[in-house]
């Protein structure tokens, strides 16, 4: 029996993004939009806890551009409950890893959680890639334009969404590594 090893394994994960130059080209894969000259050393496995009674968690990997962008990158292979709302807690713990005492709140930069390949569709619509920020119930177009970013991306989509390439190329660029 072979034993394969992919990139979905935590310590090949970890070895690939903990090389700067392939984590920047896997951001600037997953955002083209972005114009990431270059990143910060990646910590892979960054652990967060406050205080002994507070939750904490470990972001898989933390880095952050030329501009102070915060980027969290996530392995998710399993689909747990609560997805969503794990998004929204890392978002949290990145404005407080950004903002220290004394701080302004303008001075949060713009931060990025990133559930990169997840071998299952987590809102089970088909969309190869899922995008959220805040914005106005009441008129859609109002976005309250606070930096956060959360992004899921879905190996096992049905839909020839735009999005379709982008994951796509970036799925199989970090196979290949």
């Amino acid at each position: 029996m072979v034993n394969e090893i992919s990139i979905q394994d935590d310590f090949v994960f970890g070895s690939v993004m903990s090389n700067k130059r392939l984590c920047q080209h896997l951001i600037q894969l997953i955002l083209p939009e972005l114009k990431i000259e270059r990143i910060e050393f990646p910590t892979v496995q960054k652990t967060v806890q406050e205080t002994q009674f507070s939750h904490g968690i470990r972001f898989d990997v933390y880095t952050k551009d030329q501009n102070g962008v915060v980027y969290e990158i996530d392995m998710q292979i399993r689909h747990t409950r609560g997805l969503p709302q794990r998004g929204r807690y890392y978002q949290g713990r990145l404005d407080s890893e950004m903002l220290k005492h004394g701080k302004k709140y303008a001075t949060l930069r713009q931060s990025y959680v990133i559930f990169f390949i997840c071998p299952f569709d987590p809102f089970s619509l088909g969309r190869h890639r899922y995008d959220f920020a805040n914005y106005c119930q009441q008129d859609k177009s109002l976005a309250l334009n606070d930096g956060r970013t959360a992004i899921f991306l879905n190996t096992k989509s049905t839909q020839n969404d735009y999005q379709k390439t982008c994951v796509t190329s970036s799925i199989t660029w970090i196979i290949r590594m």
